[in-house]
């Protein structure tokens, strides 16, 4: 008869479980956990114990997950996030109540476009909190997961991780931005003489590293933008397209009224149609 693992469960040995298989290493989740190493060294051998399994083998870089653990971290990070949720909204939630800090990784599209307006209505709710808003790097879905980041907002990203969960917030169209005396006139342009000109685009990381947005969206009409400047700084981008003739797809979200030296395009298919392009922001 298989062992009903459940039976005289510590369940705080699953909490435990959770930060060592987030760290991969024994120091930085005793640090988390708030325990010495000698005690999670305990409950590490309790777990192996209970589960009559190693759970985790040592590398030079910490520790491996062996499959039993990693079967076991997809059937218990939904229940035990699920729970601190429901036990959280147990108390009475204000925001002016909360201090400390609370990072939020944002896509550089995004960041650019609202940051500031964001953490303007951010600091008035939770005016004693240290808000850290953070361009979205590879890195930032690993730090959700382990909870040094508290909330990820990009773009339409693959997330088929079982120990975060996320959820469609909205829909961006794009725009493209030129400087204000670009040799295209007017404020409407057709994807045709789009496609003459050179390209400049943010990096995204998990959404655009291998293929731009312009390069998704000119694809669809079977043309082939030229990208010459990639970078993940919007400063970067905006300051070039300032003193070129590159064009720099961008959020519709960008209020170009505090850029009087650059101009938004609309665009215009073959039939004179308006393209909106739009993507979900997933949060």
């Amino acid at each position: 008869m298989a062992k009903q693992f459940y039976n005289n469960l510590d369940l705080n040995l699953l909490r435990t479980f959770q930060v060592i298989y987030q760290e991969k290493n024994l120091k930085r989740a005793s640090l988390r956990l708030h325990v010495s190493a000698p005690a999670l060294s305990k409950s590490l051998t309790r777990l192996r114990d209970h589960f009559h399994d190693p759970l985790f083998v040592k590398v030079p870089k910490g520790l491996n997950p062996t499959p039993f653990a990693n079967e076991l971290a997809d059937s218990i990070s939904p229940t035990l996030e699920k729970l601190a949720n429901n036990l959280n909204s147990l108390n009475d939630f204000s925001p002016s109540d909360l201090q400390g800090r609370m990072t939020i990784a944002i896509s550089p599209f995004m960041l650019q476009a609202i940051g500031t307006d964001l953490f303007s209505i951010l600091h008035e709710e939770a005016p004693d909190i240290q808000w850290h808003l953070v361009n979205w790097s590879k890195t930032s879905l690993e730090d959700i997961a382990k909870g040094d980041i508290k909330l990820g907002i990009n773009y339409d990203i693959d997330l088929s991780r079982k120990d975060i969960s996320s959820r469609k917030i909205t829909q961006d169209r794009f725009q493209i931005i030129v400087r204000k005396d670009h040799p295209i006139a007017g404020n409407k342009v057709s994807v045709k003489t789009l496609s003459m000109y050179p390209v400049a685009a943010l990096i995204v990381a998990d959404w655009n590293t291998r293929k731009t947005f312009a390069e998704k969206v000119f694809g669809e009409f079977a043309l082939i933008p030229k990208v010459v400047l990639r970078s993940e700084l919007p400063s970067v981008v905006l300051e070039t397209i300032a003193r070129t003739d590159l064009i720099f797809p961008h959020s519709g979200l960008f209020d170009i009224t505090r850029y009087p030296h650059l101009k938004a395009l609309t665009v215009w298919d073959r039939q004179g149609e308006s393209v909106n392009a739009h993507f979900s922001l997933a949060a």
